[in-house]
């Protein structure tokens, strides 16, 4: 009616009051309208306007209005007024006075007023009467019982109310310190079954405070592409013990949703609510790029607590059945943390044989580890790993070697693929450490000719420091100290 009086009427002044009327009873299209009216030379308009945007239906929809400070100081005015009632609540809504201020008002002959200093004063038996059928009456009296913590009456709502009630509901929750409570099970109905992101997250973001572990794996199957959720579920709020946290972990691991640049992935690794054999547990199973994420959780753990039995797989990971671009992930991983520690240092690892036991149990476990890398040339070709393993063939200790030597089959496989990178493309410097290691073999007594036509070959079909570091070798092996 109000709408149609707007339109038809030739007058201004019916016009605006008309727009007041709507604005009151919450139609967002006339708000500026009454906004502008704040202004009016005409004390009635400014009156008839302080009192809609004061109204319960613009309150708690639209909150306080820019002209907020002019409405404050005409609901002042109007308590002295023939509508002192109306002015009191209007101010005990808007918070510009104490609440009680407003408790005459559940005596006023107006509903309207009524409703509104229950709204005020947070008179729980006459908001509980409101929840009775799906209304603006309705939402506004659940959301105040929110705030309020009176919680029981709102799971029935949660459970049956439609998308609009759901999406005020759980925003009034997200906004609501504390967790679920009694609430869990009628959240955890709704992140099941809303397909609305909004009302998902919120309701999420609730039942993640102060988590139970138990429904932990049910919201990560519903919220596993939604980085709100998982953040949620990872923070420090949420709670979960560090099994729960690996569990979830591990399911988006499996279903391809784990991203280390995942807000609150890093986080939860640092302070160890992932735990430190997390990786470990899962990176078989996972795909290569998943390989990748895990690798640079592990990172985050190794800078926070050097954890042992972490720093020994990743190091196997370089060294692991993988491709080249995962081998090279863990190598990158441990480097950085090397530096952090020491921009020079290449780390505690060597070909020697106190480090190879350290990490990989004995010399005879780890030489077709490193058969295996220096025979695949997708690792020979990786940035970084390439100079890492240049660094241990130059630096390897003569009686590791001569340890790798005592198997025969692995000794001839290990010559055969530092010959191919000897006569390869790779980086000049990992060819010509090649030459050095075969130094350390030719020490041990059954290899020694083998070496020295090994080198004579490459002296001849090889070409710049190859050639020239190979001839050196020959000479060397000659001599008389030799």
């Amino acid at each position: 009616m109000a709408v149609e009086i707007g339109v038809r009427t030739p007058f201004d002044l019916t016009r605006e009051l008309a727009a007041l009327l709507r604005a009151r009873f919450g139609d967002k299209t006339a708000i500026s309208v009454a906004c502008r009216a704040m202004r009016s030379s005409a004390q009635e308009i400014r009156d008839e306007a302080a009192l809609a945007l004061s109204s319960w239906r613009v309150v708690t929809t639209y909150g306080q209005v820019n002209e907020h400070r002019l409405v404050v100081e005409q609901l002042r005015q109007l308590c002295r007024s023939p509508f002192p009632l109306e002015a009191a609540v209007g101010l005990a809504l808007l918070g510009a006075t104490d609440a009680e201020t407003a408790r005459d008002g559940l005596r006023a002959a107006d509903a309207e007023t009524v409703f509104a200093a229950a709204l005020a004063v947070g008179d729980v038996p006459r908001l509980r009467e409101a929840l009775q059928g799906e209304s603006p009456q309705c939402t506004a009296a659940a959301v105040r019982l929110i705030a309020l913590g009176v919680l029981e009456p709102i799971e029935p709502l949660l459970r049956e109310g439609s998308p609009e009630l759901l999406f005020a509901l759980t925003d009034a929750l997200a906004r609501r310190e504390g967790g679920a409570g009694i609430l869990a099970d009628a959240l955890l109905h709704v992140v099941e079954s809303t397909p609305d992101q909004h009302i998902r997250e919120r309701a999420a973001r609730v039942l993640c405070r102060a988590m139970k572990p138990e429904i932990a794996l049910r919201v990560a199957r519903v919220g596993k592409e939604d980085q709100h959720i998982i953040q949620s579920m990872l923070s420090e709020g949420a709670a979960l013990p560090s099994s729960t946290v690996a569990e979830v972990c591990r399911y988006l691991a499996a279903e391809g949703h784990l991203r280390f640049g995942q807000y609150g992935v890093e986080e939860a690794a640092k302070r160890g609510a992932i735990p430190d054999r997390f990786v470990p547990s899962c990176f078989h199973e996972a795909s290569d790029e998943t390989r990748g994420e895990l690798l640079r959780i592990a990172e985050i753990q190794l800078e926070a607590r050097e954890h042992e039995e972490l720093h020994r797989f990743v190091l196997r990971c370089v060294f692991g059945p993988y491709p080249g671009t995962i081998r090279a992930g863990a190598w990158w991983s441990l480097s950085r943390w090397y530096h952090q520690q020491d921009r020079r240092s290449s780390g505690p690892f060597s070909v020697s044989t106190v480090p190879i036991e350290r990490f990989f149990g004995s010399v005879e476990a780890f030489t077709p580890r490193l058969i295996a890398v220096l025979g695949d040339h997708a690792s020979l070709v990786e940035v970084g790993l390439y100079e890492f393993l240049a660094h241990l063939l130059g630096t390897a200790e003569p009686t590791a070697v001569q340890t790798m030597m005592n198997d025969g089959d692995q000794s001839r496989s290990l010559l055969t693929v530092l010959e191919a990178i000897a006569r390869g493309t790779y980086w000049t410097y990992l060819r010509t450490a090649v030459i050095a290691f075969l130094e350390c073999m030719a020490t041990h007594p059954d290899f020694r000719k083998t070496i020295e036509d090994r080198l004579r070959v490459l002296s001849t079909t090889s070409e710049g420091d190859v050639r020239m570091a190979s001839l050196r070798l020959l000479e060397k092996l000659a001599s008389p100290a030799s």
